[in-house]
């Protein structure tokens, strides 16, 4: 065999480029294998759902966010969902992905609350707007807070992993609890 068909190619190098930019979760190797065997029923994995890599705003003004999601939480009768991380995280692009992936969670999600971003990096660590929080030991992480701001619970997003991803039953659970009355 001196020549490898395309899609055996393909099913080689496509993987190793995924490794070489840090996402070798087993649905990059599955949906490459399919892609690459033109017989293959479809595969839709959330793991593998590219997402924009600007969820975060570095230059927004968190305290102005908050102000504003406290006002459409007031009107709307929601409760708030402050998610910390960056762009440079690669768990928070996954916990984006989970809800690019799947719009039944997060029409629950918007449903329930109003969302708010804030980056944390180096080029911005948002230390005043974090300081009225308790310390997070890990990225992404969630404060949830009631229509006025007070705090109700901070969430290590860890627990709510499951392997290279996150589990859709747990972050359901997650937003099904915190939810508003």
């Amino acid at each position: 065999m001196k020549y490898l068909s395309y899609g055996f190619a393909l099913s080689l190098l496509i993987p190793a480029l995924a490794f070489a930019e840090g996402d070798v979760s087993p649905a990059t190797t599955a949906t490459v294998s399919a892609a690459a065997d033109t017989t293959a029923a479809p595969v839709r994995k959330h793991e593998s759902t590219k997402v924009d890599s600007h969820i975060y705003d570095l230059k927004a003004d968190p305290s102005k966010d908050l102000a504003q999601a406290i006002a459409d939480a007031n009107k709307s009768n929601k409760h708030i969902l402050v998610e910390v991380g960056g762009d440079w995280c690669i768990w928070c692009r996954r916990l984006e992905g989970i809800f690019v992936s799947h719009p039944e969670l997060t029409t629950l999600r918007d449903k329930n609350f109003v969302l708010v971003h804030v980056n944390f990096s180096d080029e911005n660590e948002n230390k005043a707007f974090l300081a009225q929080f308790p310390k997070v030991a890990g990225y992404p992480h969630i404060f949830v807070l009631d229509q006025d701001g007070k705090l109700l619970h901070s969430e290590d997003t860890s627990e709510l992993e499951d392997g290279k991803s996150y589990s859709i039953a747990r972050l359901t659970a997650f937003l099904e609890k915190w939810k508003a009355a």
